[in-house]
C-alpha cells in the first residue's frame, strides 16, 4: 500500500509480451475535525447522529469529505441554566402593578415563566406588599381661650379635623384630630 504522496511508476507485462507502464499520482488529501459547539436548555435533548442527548457530552462523528478522505466532526454539547430571580415590590392601597401579564393589587408572591436572553424559560418571582393608609386618630382637649397648632392652622373651636401626609414608604397618612 502506498501511504506518501508522489508520482509512482509500475512496469507490467501484458499476455503478448510487451510492457506496460503504469503511471500513478498519488495525492494524499488531509483529514479535517471540525469542532462544533451546541448549546441547548437544561430539560431539553438534542439528536446528533443517531442518538438523543441530554446531558453535557463531547461526541465525535467521522464522515466521508468531498475528496473521499475522513471529516471528524467533535459536538460539544453544553447546557443552558433557567435564570430565577426574586423581586420585591412596594405599593400602596389602591396602587397597581403589572406582573407578567397580569395587574395586581392583592398582597402575595407571585411567579411568572419568560423566556429569558439565552432564549430558555427563566422564571420571575415577584413578592408583593401592599401598605395599608396610615391612620392616626387625635383625641385632645384645650381649656377655653387656648388654642392648638394642628396643620399649620391654630384651632380654638372643636370640631373634627384632618391632615393628610405621606409615610416614608410614600403612601398616604392620615391624621385626624377630634
Amino acid at each position: 500500500f502506498l501511504t506518501a504522496p508522489g508520482i509512482y511508476f509500475d512496469t507490467l507485462q501484458t499476455a503478448s509480451g510487451c510492457d506496460s507502464i503504469i503511471i500513478t499520482e498519488l495525492i494524499v488529501g488531509d483529514a479535517m475535525t471540525i469542532n462544533v459547539p451546541l448549546e441547548i436548555c437544561a430539560g431539553d435533548s438534542i439528536l446528533i447522529g443517531n442518538a438523543f442527548y441530554s446531558e453535557p457530552v463531547t461526541v465525535m462523528d467521522t464522515l466521508i469529505s468531498n475528496d473521499g478522505c475522513d471529516s471528524v466532526m467533535v459536538y460539544q454539547l453544553s447546557l443552558l441554566q433557567p435564570s430565577i430571580q426574586n423581586l420585591t415590590i412596594s405599593l400602596c392601597s389602591g396602587e397597581s402593578v403589572l406582573i407578567g401579564d397580569d395587574l395586581q393589587v392583592e398582597p402575595g408572591i407571585y411567579s411568572h415563566t419568560y423566556t429569558g436572553v439565552n432564549g430558555c424559560d427563566s422564571t420571575m418571582i415577584t413578592t408583593l406588599i401592599v401598605n395599608p393608609p396610615l391612620v392616626t386618630m387625635l383625641a385632645v382637649g384645650i381649656c377655653v381661650g387656648d388654642s392648638i397648632l394642628f396643620d399649620g392652622n391654630y384651632l380654638t373651636n372643636s370640631g373634627t379635623y384632618v391632615d393628610s401626609l405621606s409615610t416614608a414608604s410614600g403612601c398616604d397618612s392620615l391624621v385626624i384630630l377630634d
